[in-house]
């Protein structure tokens, strides 16, 4: 029950969105802005459609692959760079830069230079995704006491403990922010991908529905799209609070 009311203001705002929505199509009357009621039935069309689930299957690789390479490279970049001081130097320009500059001036050359493939689109994947995973990482174990530290040392660790006792358990909770918020950027450089690169998935659907000014079509798309992300990041939330359940606790 307080789950329930807990997730009822939440329902309640979608709702009066999805009726704002058909008010501001019903008064705006343009074939390119989908009905609220066109987008649900667009909905549960695409669902019960294989060939959408089978879009999803070839795009997922990309969004797995990269996250995956991205979390792990990341993760283990960033407790480098967290613990040596002259490679933090020489690699946080390079994040900076991967942070700020537009990808869409990076596909170009990424297209020349590996073609329409897989590894171009998982390469933009760990281009959105790998510098935010990095730079959690970072900031996790900086967080983490130096008096702690010391007195881990002062009582005999060496520096395997030290690591698995201190550092990483101290990280850990910048570590999975950086996770979750590594993942939402790998579900928008899969899309960007799929977009502007090398549409083979739902990029296909995309111009498919967009070549036939189907918008109802379009939005039930994005709409799947939205409950996938979603649903990751559900899934990536409770396993978070599984693999650091000491963290939750001390909040409570």
């Amino acid at each position: 029950m307080n789950k329930t009311k807990r997730y009822l203001p939440s329902l309640g705002f979608f709702i009066f969105l999805m009726l704002a929505w058909q008010v501001f199509r019903t008064l705006y009357d343009s074939v390119l802005i989908p009905s609220t009621f066109g987008m649900v039935r667009a909905f549960f069309q695409l669902v019960m459609d294989g060939s959408t689930w089978n879009a999803f299957w070839i795009s997922n690789q990309t969004l797995v692959l990269g996250f995956v390479i991205s979390s792990v490279v990341g993760i283990a970049v960033g407790l480098l760079i967290g613990r040596v001081a002259w490679l933090e130097r020489a690699v946080d320009p390079w994040l900076d830069f991967m942070l700020v500059v537009p990808m869409a001036m990076i596909m170009p050359a990424l297209i020349m230079a590996m073609g329409f493939s897989l590894s171009s689109r998982v390469l933009i994947v760990c281009l959105f995704t790998f510098p935010v995973i990095v730079i959690n990482t970072q900031a996790g174990l900086k967080q983490v006491s130096s008096e702690l530290v010391d007195m881990a040392r002062v009582f005999g660790a060496n520096e395997y403990k030290l690591w698995v006792k201190i550092l990483i358990k101290g990280a850990a909770p910048l570590i999975w922010s950086g996770l979750r918020s590594g993942l939402g950027r790998a579900i928008s450089g899969m899309v960007l991908s799929e977009l502007l690169l090398s549409a083979v998935g739902i990029g296909v659907l995309f111009q498919i529905f967009q070549g036939d000014f189907d918008p109802e079509m379009t939005f039930g798309l994005v709409a799947i799209l939205v409950c996938e992300s979603l649903l990751l990041l559900k899934i990536m939330n409770i396993i978070e609070r599984r693999a650091i359940p000491w963290f939750y606790i001390e909040r409570v």
